[in-house]
């Protein structure tokens, strides 16, 4: 058996990404190497790209060290310090070509390797926890997906369309798992709470593309439909 065929399909294409962001940076190292030795690329240039992501890193986190110092999270210092930079600015694409592939590859998987090993599922061991779990995946989809549905109808959207963005907006993403475990770690939340939280969100993720897929091909059926019986009153 070959190494592509023990991993996941979800292994295979992050593997795929990495190799692919490599040969992107490895293609831009030497795209500079030949302009700097033909003189239309100068050594400053990198310099200064250097310079400005190590001022931003230290700004980041003197920005979260203050609001640690201040009694916030450090969580939104670096939050802010984020949102005041323009996403489209030469200093965005410098941090991300520099900062992308140790994120993508190393952090990202170790952060929800560590937030799976802090959910004790067996916390949930008895009729009323898994109803209780099942309350609030109730809820939370109650929240986002009828609120989005709701407000994409009154904006003149069909139905289809806004539960299509609905179901989209129901996913729960890397943001709630940052703030569900500083949560644990400042006691606000309960072990037990904390794996019904993640529990939640990873089915209501899980969940979007079949019900999405649902939702779209019922939307082309009731097109159709509306389509030929315009057609026949027309005849």
């Amino acid at each position: 058996m070959s190494a592509t065929e023990l991993l996941g399909d979800g292994a295979q294409r992050a593997v795929r990404e990495a190799v692919a962001n490599v040969e992107r940076r490895t293609a831009a190292e030497i795209v500079v190497a030949v302009r700097y030795r033909s003189g239309s690329y100068r050594h400053t240039d990198y310099l200064v790209g250097f310079a400005t992501s190590v001022l931003v890193l230290c700004a980041l986190l003197f920005s979260g060290l203050m609001t640690e110092f201040i009694g916030i999270h450090a969580i939104f210092g670096a939050f802010l310090m984020g949102a005041v930079i323009p996403h489209h600015s030469r200093v965005a694409r410098d941090l991300n070509d520099r900062l992308q592939d140790v994120v993508v590859v190393f952090l990202l998987p170790a952060f929800f390797a560590f937030t799976g090993m802090r959910t004790e599922i067996n916390l949930l061991n008895g009729v009323q926890n898994w109803l209780l779990c099942g309350v609030i995946i109730l809820v939370a989809s109650a929240g986002k997906f009828g609120g989005s549905a709701i407000a994409a109808r009154l904006v003149g959207l069909s139905w289809t369309e806004g539960a299509a963005l609905g179901i989209l907006m129901n996913t729960r993403g890397l943001m709630e798992l940052i703030v569900l475990n500083i949560g644990l770690d400042l006691k606000i939340i309960s072990p037990t709470l904390f794996a019904m939280l993640v529990v939640m969100a990873l089915v209501t993720t899980f969940a979007t593309t079949p019900i999405l897929h649902v939702i779209l091909r019922g939307g082309a059926r009731a097109e159709a439909g509306a389509r030929s019986q315009e057609s026949e009153a027309r005849i």
